[in-house]
């Protein structure tokens, strides 16, 4: 027990354990890039920031599904309810004939493969913009993930979050 203590203080003072993390939303229209920040990633859950290009400033949270490394989409694992449907699931437009892509899909997935999310984030702008981030990998060890993320304005973003180096 005492060997697991020294390593644990080891690894918290060596940076080995990353608390904070950054990440990059990708809009899948014109390329524009937003970054955001997560805060105590290793916890799998806290505060989540962003500032949009004009200047609107989000804030919000996260929440990971579990806090083990590393989280992956399991292909063939269905919704919680037979029953959930892409509108009941938030992942499309409630309006009559509007073909809106899934979650899944816009993250690679097909339509049928039930991708199953590991977590979630929501942040909300001074401005009134709403951004969702649904994701399907998480790695609290590495400190990486990604996923997929829309705005109220239907606007798709592709997630990848990590601390990128200048090497």
């Amino acid at each position: 027990m005492k060997h697991l203590i020294v390593f644990i203080m080891l690894l918290t003072l060596s940076g080995c354990i990353t608390k904070n993390i950054s990440g990059r939303m990708y809009n899948l229209d014109d390329g524009s890039i937003i970054e955001v920040s997560l805060k105590n990633y290793h916890l799998g859950y806290g505060k989540a920031a962003a500032t949009l290009a004009n200047g609107e400033f989000l804030i919000g949270e996260y929440t990971l599904s579990k806090t083990t490394a590393p989280q992956t989409p399991i292909p063939h694992t269905g919704p919680a309810l037979p029953s959930e449907s892409k509108v009941e699931l938030g992942a499309a437009s409630v309006i009559p004939g509007n073909e809106d892509p899934s979650w899944s899909e816009v993250y690679g997935y097909s339509r049928n493969g039930r991708a199953t999310p590991v977590g979630t984030a929501t942040l909300i702008g001074d401005r009134g913009t709403l951004i969702n981030i649904v994701l399907f990998s998480a790695d609290t060890i590495r400190a990486v993930g990604d996923g997929v993320a829309r705005t109220n304005r239907g606007e798709w973003y592709r997630v990848h979050l990590g601390n990128l180096s200048e090497e």
